[in-house]
């Protein structure tokens, strides 16, 4: 560019070969475009009066180039490619987001099938989790079984081949929930008009309530959970997911007691006080 160099102590010939970069691939036949999110090529015919049809997803571009040929002849418009024929080598892949059953839906994060049943006046009926949409659909039909209606999917049976799985955990314990990203108990402890209290996280879910229980001692207040003991067997991890070798264990459990007395001896006072205002009340009342 004729300028000064902006590092001037090195020199201007790289050792390694650099990389053109692409801000989106671009296809050199018609209805084929590339999708960046799947990594893949999108076929879409473009009609008249606005609408589009689909044709679904392809890892090479000249496949998804003669199904747009294919669709072509389906709608019986001339080729889109004259330039190639019409017969992919390769099976396309339908739409991820949609599935050909009622009941049965993809989700994305987890890239697997929900069963979800939509029923009249009623709260939605959740069957579980797939790998397979076929057996999500089966579950579908066994719901209904179960509700006594129509199946939704009648073609298919109603025994699902995949055994599927159940809703996220949840945690018996107060300030324990279940932390699907690393398979793991997590403590968090929610305070009044304050952010809530890390606790890190636990493979046993009784040593994660353990630690909720340390914490309400540490910050004077009741345990969460009183049935059970506030020493955990597992050390926890914190946030930044790195191990406390001796964790410290506060006792404050004596002033937690004395601070609940004062509360009940605070409480008995008031409904004396009210008393004795309700009786002065109907006294002057009388009088």
């Amino acid at each position: 560019m004729g300028i000064p160099l902006q590092n001037p102590t090195i020199s201007a010939i790289p050792n390694e070969k650099y990389q053109v970069h692409k801000k989106n691939k671009t296809s050199q036949y018609k209805g084929v475009n590339w999708h960046r999110g799947t990594r893949k090529w999108c076929v879409r015919l473009s009609m008249k009066g606005g609408k589009s049809k689909y044709g679904g997803i392809f890892n090479d571009e000249l496949n998804a180039a003669k199904k747009v040929n294919q669709l072509c002849q389906e709608l019986g418009i001339p080729p889109q490619n004259s330039a190639i024929s019409a017969i992919p080598s390769e099976e396309y892949q339908k739409k991820e987001n949609k599935s050909k059953f009622k009941g049965v839906y993809w989700h994305r994060e987890n890239r697997k099938w929900y069963v979800l049943l939509y029923l009249k006046r009623q709260k939605q009926k959740y069957g579980g989790i797939f790998t397979d949409e076929l057996s999500a659909a089966q579950r579908v039909n066994q719901l209904c079984e179960e509700l006594g209606i129509p199946p939704q999917n009648p073609t298919i049976s109603a025994i699902p081949n995949e055994q599927y799985q159940e809703k996220e955990k949840t945690s018996q314990y107060k300030g324990v929930g279940w932390y699907r990203e690393e398979n793991k108990w997590r403590v968090q402890l929610s305070l009044k008009g304050e952010k809530p209290k890390n606790g890190g996280y636990f493979h046993a879910e009784l040593d994660a309530a353990k630690k909720v229980n340390q914490l309400c001692e540490e910050l004077g207040i009741p345990p969460q959970n009183p049935k059970i003991s506030t020493i955990s067997n597992e050390q926890y991890q914190h946030d930044d997911y790195q191990n406390i070798e001796n964790p410290v264990i506060s006792c404050a459990i004596v002033k937690t007691d004395n601070d609940h007395a004062k509360k009940k001896k605070r409480k008995r006072e008031k409904e004396v006080n009210d008393d004795d205002k309700l009786y002065y009340f109907y006294e002057n009342l009388l009088n």
